[in-house]
């Protein structure tokens, strides 16, 4: 939910339509969670989900919010990044416990990208999440 908020927040008129710059912050994690949550918050004890936590991670950096992007990136690279860059601990589907403890490719895909913007290798505009729709034909 939290990327689609980031979205929806840069579309044209959007500051006019009610939606103002505390939003994302009654729906995002607080910086008291855990930067990696569980997969399944009724079962804190259960598996993590790294993927989530990329894809938090990079919303949280086209909200403008570089601290706590920040913090969760240095977590998934000190605990659960391999030395070949795959992100593992990712969790597809922890009810059914399906690959609860693997490598999502769009958890990798997410951790990268938050990567490549926080050591400014890519300036976020250049990623492609900021485009601007076009106008329909």
């Amino acid at each position: 939910m939290l990327p689609a908020l980031a979205e929806g927040l840069r579309l044209p008129g959007a500051a006019g339509s009610g939606i103002t710059a505390d939003v994302p912050d009654r729906f995002a994690p607080s910086s008291a969670d855990p930067p990696v949550p569980p997969a399944d918050h009724a079962r804190p004890d259960g598996p993590v989900d790294t993927s989530v936590a990329a894809v938090t991670a990079f919303a949280r950096l086209e909200l403008g919010r570089q601290e706590r992007a920040a913090a969760i990136v240095a977590e998934l690279t000190r605990s659960h990044l391999t030395a070949d860059g795959r992100l593992l601990d990712g969790c597809y589907d922890a009810g059914s416990g399906t690959a609860t403890a693997h490598e999502l490719i769009w958890g990798t895909f997410f951790l990268a990208s938050a990567l490549a913007v926080l050591t400014g290798l890519v300036d976020l505009r250049e990623t492609g999440f900021r485009d601007t729709p076009s106008e329909p034909s």
